[in-house]
């Protein structure tokens, strides 16, 4: 990774550098590598797709801890905050999910 990142810049010093990097790059290194992209996902071709499964994987995680009861009164609360808003606000601010978060950021005991 080094010799390939001094190749790239010409730096001498790759200090600042590599830690400029964004997190994970030098993770994408180790795609030139035939059995680590075998373990991770079998091919390059199926990426995307092994990607696309961790994210859900760690949407449906999230969503679970958003389950939780809720309070009615607290979702007309909310409701009623936002009646100020745009429409187009209006439209993405009303769901449950967004319901869901407010109350998640707000702790199992939501007082408003």
């Amino acid at each position: 990774m080094k010799h390939g990142e001094r190749r790239r810049s010409g730096h001498k010093t790759l200090s600042q550098d590599l830690e400029n990097l964004p997190d994970g790059a030098g993770l994408v290194y180790n795609l030139e590598q035939d059995d680590y992209v075998k373990i991770l996902c079998g091919s390059l071709d199926d990426l995307p797709s092994a990607f696309a499964r961790l994210d859900r994987e760690d949407r449906e995680r999230n969503l679970r801890k958003l389950t939780h009861v809720v309070d009615v009164n607290v979702i007309e609360m909310l409701q009623i905050s936002t009646s100020a808003l745009s429409t187009a606000d209006r439209r993405i601010i009303r769901t449950k999910a967004m319901d869901k978060m407010m109350i998640a950021a707000g702790g199992k005991k939501c007082r408003l």
